[in-house]
């Protein structure tokens, strides 16, 4: 094993001492001060179907004053000296924009429209806005990733960002990871609303539907000050069709076919302005999936099949300077957990760990057996705006959740179909903020969030309580401020959350007899950021963040197995609270030929919760299970992240990113578990305008090379690290105008190229059984657009 005290102060000195010397040399900003500058000018921007742009860029070019326009896509600039400027609007994928305008000293207002691209360089493009804090890197799926992306789930299409890979249990459950960290470390925005599920289980991926998702951006950094004290590693945003600025009609149909499970999905969606009341739409949305067991590349991965039927649908009411929305959605899923997991005894167990084929193969079918899952959640909100002409905006929403889970296992008699495990999760939630204009060069908000959380295990499971019954109270106060300069921003905020908890737990052998205990928590979150605009092309970001979160109630109380990860799992009541420090640096450009951009980070944990895999295991009467406690130690977390995309031969783009990360255990002196591997892939795209009678025509070869995880403790697993492997790609897409406002896509992908046989360190069942072959996906949207 690496020595580890000799390796980590060095490595740890070269890192900071990088960072500290970028930052040092970057920070020299002196803007002179002119008297007589009495002239302003604001306006907004939009695209071309009226479309509000967020974080677009807007500089005079006269005197390279710049800003970043706000969630509304307004911008304003204030003490100009001149009656006469240039402005200039652009953002990644977008037309470039160039006005001049005549200024007077009662202020100056412009709509600008900015048109697509022919050619967009970037497959992500990496944005900031005000709402989600400048000094943090936004990275966004362009429209071709997404569209790349559809029919798959949310975890699968976040892989796209570099920094951001999966925790999996088997082929169709994915939890997203940021720089390491994953579940309760990690907030989902889903609609402005904070998700709230069972998102505490490594099984338990997001419940969100991929087809109802308009834009998707993850921010990667402590954003706890915003968004609560989960958001340790950072945010992901779910953004659906926005009805604001929605004008005329739009229908669109998907439909996806794939060939490794058989999997087929249909999703339709529509959406319409009312025009006899001017500011009123609305939408309606639904999708439905089905899928067989999946087959690795020598044998098939039996009971791995799952179905979805979703569906959503909202109505708005925008004027100028009010609104309201009403929202709601629904999610719901079938799914199996791979057969093979479920042994029988240690020597069982030891032959799975040894054997290359599972123990458990079946013909392939849709049908499900157990271990399986039914899950549904169901979200509802209504959010309501207020603006006051140069004061600022009034924002409130409340959102009601409820989670549902079931989970069955294998049982004898008249609990053939009763679940193992049966829960209830209500959330409540009321959010109230106010978002303050520009004055004295200072733009920001602050506001509080009153959060109830009620966790009930129906009682008809006849089996022991996984986790307790319990209810949960939250309280947060937030202020973050923004000092804006046209050359750079610096942001500071502070948050203090209070949560209260309480547990009833019931007597297995009489469900009438209960017990309760009562946790308090409360601490304070804080932030400090940096971003400096170099040019109009390259911006340095810098964050430092201290964040904290509570223990969930899965990591205090759960005790014994776990269906859904084929795992029993032990919490530790005597837990304590979590905190961080994390420094986060980002460095990009953006040209017409050319982009970059490179993030480093440190994250420093006092009492780190991770699951520790005891290699002991565990004898029930259902079986040998692999057995994970919950653990505490001090930690530290550094690595770096890096995109960068160039335009070579024309309409030919060669694109890389790439991951690497480490992480200790402090206390311990060994690495801990469940930490992705480095990992590097390249892209060759070819991108076309128009060919015959297709437009927007991509054809792109991927390669992704995944290291073995050799930062790993021996024998503090039930089995080293899986080696190293290397996977191809190929992804092609083409659109077919039928008249102006009607066309077709077809796109057509072919994912493990080669049929490669691997196995990934961060799939919880890589004991048992290899991941997916060779997967055709066959693409076909028909879209309507009509003013």
């Amino acid at each position: 094993m690496i020595a580890l005290k000799s390796q980590l102060p060095k490595m740890r000195k070269r890192l900071i001492t990088c960072m500290a010397l970028i930052l040092a040399g970057l920070y020299y900003p002196t803007i002179a001060q002119r008297e007589n500058c009495h002239y302003s000018v604001s306006g907004k921007i939009s695209n071309s179907n009226q479309q509000i742009i967020a974080g677009a860029v807007v500089y005079i070019k006269e005197t390279q004053q710049q800003i970043l326009t706000d969630p509304e896509g307004k911008f304003s600039f204030e003490h100009i000296c001149t009656p006469q400027c240039t402005l200039v609007c652009q953002v990644v994928g977008m037309q470039p924009q160039e006005v001049v305008l005549e200024l007077t000293p009662q202020g100056t207002y412009k709509e600008i429209i900015l048109l697509e691209n022919s050619q967009q360089l970037a497959e992500v493009e990496v944005k900031t806005t005000a709402l989600l804090n400048s000094t943090q890197t936004v990275t966004e799926l362009s429209a071709e990733a997404m569209e790349r992306n559809k029919g798959k789930f949310l975890g699968e299409a976040l892989k796209e960002i570099a920094g951001v890979s999966v925790l999996q249990t088997g082929p169709s459950i994915f939890k997203p990871v940021i720089h390491g960290l994953h579940s309760n470390r990690i907030i989902v925005l889903n609609n402005g609303v904070k998700q709230e599920g069972q998102q505490w289980g490594l099984d338990h991926a997001p419940e969100i539907d991929l087809q109802n998702v308009e834009r998707l951006s993850v921010i990667k950094g402590a954003m706890a000050v915003r968004y609560g004290a989960e958001a340790m590693a950072g945010v992901v945003v779910v953004e659906p069709l926005p009805l604001k600025n929605l004008r005329g009609q739009r229908a669109e149909a998907n439909f996806v076919g794939a060939s490794n499970n058989r999997m087929g999905m249909l999703s339709m969606l529509y959406a319409s302005e009312v025009k006899k009341v001017k500011g009123l739409a609305w939408k309606l949305q639904a999708s439905t999936k089905k899928a067989g067991d999946a087959f690795a590349p020598n044998y098939n991965l039996s009971n791995t099949g799952f179905s979805e039927l979703n569906f959503s649908t909202g109505v708005g009411y925008h004027k100028e300077n009010k609104g309201i929305e009403l929202y709601y959605s629904r999610f719901s899923t079938h799914l199996g957990i791979l057969k093979a997991a479920h042994i029988g005894n240690l020597n069982d167990f030891r032959f799975a760990l040894q054997s290359q084929q599972p123990w458990f193969v079946r013909e392939f079918t849709y049908d499900l057996t157990t271990p399986r899952q039914y899950v549904s959640h169901d979200l509802a909100k209504i959010s309501v705006y207020k603006t006051w002409q140069k004061v600022g905006t009034l924002h409130y929403q409340a959102s009601l959740q409820y989670n549902q889970r079931q989970e069955f296992d294998t049982r004898r008699g008249d609990l053939t179909n009763v679940p193992a495990m049966f829960l209830q999760l209500l959330s409540q939630q009321n959010d109230i903020s106010f978002e303050h204009f520009t004055h004295h060069n200072w733009k920001g908000l602050f506001g509080f969030n009153i959060y109830y959380q009620n966790n009930y295990n129906v009682p008809i499971t006849r089996s022991r309580v996984f986790i307790p019954d319990y209810e949960a109270f939250d309280t947060g106060f937030y202020i973050s401020e923004k000092y804006v300069k046209p050359q750079y921003e610096v942001e500071l905020g502070a948050r203090y959350d209070f949560r209260q908890m309480r547990t009833f737990q019931r007597s297995f052998q009489n469900r009438d007899s209960t017990f309760s205990s009562q946790r308090q928590f409360a601490n304070f979150t804080s932030t400090l950021g940096f971003a400096y605009f170099l040019s109009e092309n390259i911006t340095f970001r810098t964050n430092i963040a201290k964040s904290w979160r509570p223990p969930a109630p899965n990591e205090l109380f759960s005790f014994g197995l776990h269906h859904g990860s084929a795992a029993m799992e032990y919490g530790n009541a005597d837990l304590q609270p979590e905190s961080a420090y994390k420094w986060t640096t980002t460095l990009s450009q953006t040209h017409k030929h050319f982009s970059w951009e490179v993030t480093g980070y440190l994250q420093h944990f006092q009492n780190f919760i991770y699951l520790q895999p005891n290699p002991q295991g565990n004898l029930t009467i259902n079986g040998y299970f692999p057995v994970f406690e919950y653990k505490q130690t001090r930690a530290f977390f550094q690595g770096i992240d890096a995109t960068a995309e160039v335009e070579g031969l024309k309409n030919l783009f060669l694109r890389t990113k790439a991951a690497w990360l480490q992480a200790y255990n402090l206390r311990d002196r060994n690495y801990l578990p469940f930490i992705p591997a480095n990992r590097i892939e390249t892209s060759l795209t070819y991108k076309r305008k128009q060919w015959a009678k297709f437009e927007q025509i991509y054809l792109s070869i991927s390669h992704l090379a995944v290291a073995e995880q050799k930062r790993y403790t021996a024998e503090s697993d039930f089995a080293p690290p899986p080696p190293s492997y290397q996977l191809w790609q190929i992804d092609m897409q083409a659109e077919r105008k039928i008249n102006e406002k009607q066309s077709i896509t077809v796109g057509f992908s072919v994912q493990n190229l080669l049929n490669t046989t691997y196995r990934d360190y961060m799939n919880r069942l890589r004991y048992f059984a290899d991941e997916m072959g060779r997967n055709f996906i066959f693409r076909i949207k028909y879209n309507f657009v009509s003013e």
